[in-house]
């Protein structure tokens, strides 16, 4: 509902997009809405860190394109497997992180047409695997994604995960 509406507003728009049908209410065809592209573009996705037995630390620079000035756009960046420890912003407007979703993925809300660049600070767990360890950490879909990560043994081995996944 818009800021400032009633719910006299929202009954009169509600009324205005039903007609009756045989006696029953039914929303036209025609009002509703097709499915719709997002109103943001994530593009592009860096991470870069380090990793030791237990833990990598990443840092993540995501950049969200919007192109709409004033509207308040959610933006979901999965990331189910990190632990969030902080997090910076610049862009041509503002930005709020949303509460973490119950499938624990993450999410921020963006606001200004342009780009945004949010930068997180990250601690996802190393799984081990014996003799192997891995790290896994699902990120939001974009053209361009990259990772760079140290690790304190010599002679690793590194393989991409399923579907360009990190």
């Amino acid at each position: 509902v818009p800021a400032g509406a009633t719910l006299r507003d929202y009954l009169d728009w509600l009324q205005k997009k039903r007609r009756t049908v045989s006696g029953t209410n039914a929303i036209e065809p025609a009002t509703v809405p097709a499915a719709a592209p997002p109103n943001y573009d994530i593009t592009s996705v860096a991470l870069e860190g380090t990793a030791d037995d237990e833990r990598a630390r990443l840092t993540a620079r995501i950049r969200v394109q919007l192109p709409r000035a004033d509207e308040w756009v959610r933006v979901p960046l999965e990331l189910s497997e990190a632990v969030l420890r902080g997090s910076s912003y610049k862009g041509s407007g503002e930005s709020l992180p949303d509460r973490q979703a119950e499938s624990g993925d993450y999410a921020w809300w963006f606001r200004g047409r342009g780009e945004h660049e949010l930068t997180l600070d990250l601690s996802v767990p190393v799984l081990r695997q014996l003799p192997r360890r891995r790290l896994q950490l699902s990120i939001p879909p974009t053209v361009v994604s990259s990772l760079k990560l140290r690790v304190p043994h010599p002679g690793v081995q590194v393989r991409g995960g399923e579907r360009g996944a990190i």
